[in-house]
């Protein structure tokens, strides 16, 4: 198989995804009209359709961001008001905002990780990495395709 065929083959799960997803949605809404709560067997399959629900939404948004288009990416720079702004574009990053970092290990390797930005002790932080400090850092934000 080649990159291009398991990228196609990611595509198309995710649309199979989004049809599961919204039928455990509907089940959860409504979860008393589908499961027996004096049952144990029936409850236990009612919280395992939630744990599932929300493992292949995450699984699915990671596949959405395979080709989510990318609206905004440069340097951090802190502002006068201590919010952080990507140089050159209108981004400013707040607490909850998602983005992607890039990290190098050396001048040849460089990955793009997906983070957030938290407000930690009256200071914004990527999620998982609150030491580094993010003047500097090469970030982009990307646009996610809407249910």
């Amino acid at each position: 198989m080649t990159k291009d065929t398991v990228l196609q083959e990611l595509f198309n799960l995710e649309s199979n995804l989004k049809e599961i997803i919204h039928g455990l949605r509907q089940i959860d809404g409504t979860w008393s009209k589908h499961f027996d709560p004096a049952d144990p067997d029936d409850m236990y399959l009612c919280t395992t359709f939630a744990k599932v629900e929300d493992e292949l939404s995450a699984v699915r948004r990671m596949i959405q961001g395979i080709g989510a288009r990318v609206v905004a990416q440069g340097m951090l720079i802190k502002n006068g008001d201590g919010q952080y702004v990507i140089e050159n574009a209108d981004a400013v990053l707040t607490a909850g905002s998602v983005v992607e970092v890039l990290f190098r290990s050396s001048e040849q390797d460089a990955e793009w990780i997906e983070s957030g930005v938290e407000l930690c002790g009256g200071e914004y932080v990527l999620t998982g990495f609150p030491r580094l400090d993010l003047e500097g850092l090469t970030v982009r934000i990307k646009q996610y395709p809407s249910e």
